[in-house]
């Protein structure tokens, strides 16, 4: 008898955690780069008195599916979007930091950073300032920032080959103990 209530439990201690992924997945349906996670789980088969067989509910965890979004144009100078397996490289002032979501803005000093306040990094690992004299900027699709004929920094973007390591850190952030590698397969939209 003790089995089949600790059986019983452990299920539903797994559909309670499955719930609050649904739950969080639909509540962040509409937010930016926003990766769904689905729980991973297994049986654990038990041997009883009875004739039917019983299994515990073993929760692995979670996985996050890297699947892209579908792309939405804006009017923003600075919404970029990422074609490919890429991630934006950014800084929360402690450590690097990898991000899919490119609606940046400029923070007082001018500097371009995430919607949270995240430097956004160029490739050589310092932040992007961009002046406000009026010229009209534009980002290429191999990520150079450009204010007319002066390049003002290309945006750091990286790959990675083993997703399953990365981990989200919230807003759309995620760090890993992988090395990142330059971006060859993605480009700016």
């Amino acid at each position: 008898m003790e089995n089949a209530i600790y059986i019983g439990l452990s299920r539903q201690s797994a559909l309670r955690r499955e719930l609050s992924l649904v739950a969080n997945n639909i509540a962040n349906s509409s937010t930016t780069a926003f990766k769904r996670e689905i729980a991973l789980y297994s049986p654990y088969e038990t041997d009883t008195k009875m004739d039917e067989k019983l299994d515990f509910v073993i929760d692995h965890g979670t996985i996050v599916i890297h699947q892209p979004g579908t792309l939405q144009p804006t009017q923003n100078t600075f919404d970029v979007a990422i074609e490919g397996p890429g991630f934006f490289t950014v800084d929360n002032g402690r450590e690097q930091m990898y991000t899919r979501n490119g609606n940046f803005k400029l923070d007082p000093d001018n500097q371009l950073v995430t919607g949270n306040g995240e430097l956004v990094m160029d490739t050589g690992d310092n932040p992007i300032f961009i002046p406000q004299d009026g010229r009209k900027i534009e980002i290429s699709p191999d990520g150079t920032i450009s204010a007319g004929p002066e390049v003002l920094g290309v945006l750091k973007v990286v790959e990675f080959d083993d997703l399953p390591r990365m981990q989200k850190r919230g807003g759309s952030t995620f760090e890993t103990t992988e090395a990142p590698r330059p971006a060859e397969r993605s480009k700016m939209l």
